[in-house]
């Protein structure tokens, strides 16, 4: 069970927590993190959305993102989520806050990090999911259209 901080629609913290995914009151909010990744040449890493995931199965996504837990900050999550989804640690210092987007019942932060990296050495994020298939295939593609694709063997069942 993974659970959030609840806040009120000045983003303030409501002292509730719920846990991710369950209905919210009526103005209550939680928070989102996500992150853009760029290389030097301004190149913006994005990758590609599980088709099993409740939300926007099968759509091209940032960098990274995710929910923030309770008691961790936005920029906390980023960080997690890059270390999460794409095997990457960044330091706290390589992010820059750019914006929040109220959405819906959620704040969504952004930050940007500009990183030169080998997008092969990237250790793409296995959503733990039993397919049915052989394997599941993730796949993270920069702007330039080089594409990782990285294959997990599951079980059948």
């Amino acid at each position: 069970m993974e659970l959030i901080d609840l806040y009120d629609g000045s983003r303030v913290r409501t002292g509730r927590t719920a846990e991710r995914g369950s209905a919210m009151r009526p103005g209550e909010y939680c928070l989102v993190s996500h992150l853009c990744l760029f290389n030097g040449c301004g190149e913006l890493l994005v990758q590609r959305r599980s088709v099993y995931k409740d939300r926007y199965p099968d759509c091209w996504d940032v960098s990274a993102g995710g929910f923030v837990r309770s008691g961790e900050d936005a920029s906390d999550a980023a960080l997690r989520e890059a270390r999460e989804e794409l095997g990457l640690s960044l330091a706290k210092a390589e992010l820059r806050f750019v914006l929040t987007e109220p959405f819906s019942c959620v704040f969504d932060d952004f930050f940007f990090a500009r990183r030169e990296l080998d997008v092969s050495g990237l250790e793409l994020q296995y959503d733990g999911l039993l397919t049915g298939e052989n394997g599941v295939v993730l796949t993270a593609v920069n702007a330039w259209g080089y594409t990782l694709e990285q294959s997990y063997e599951t079980e059948r069942f």
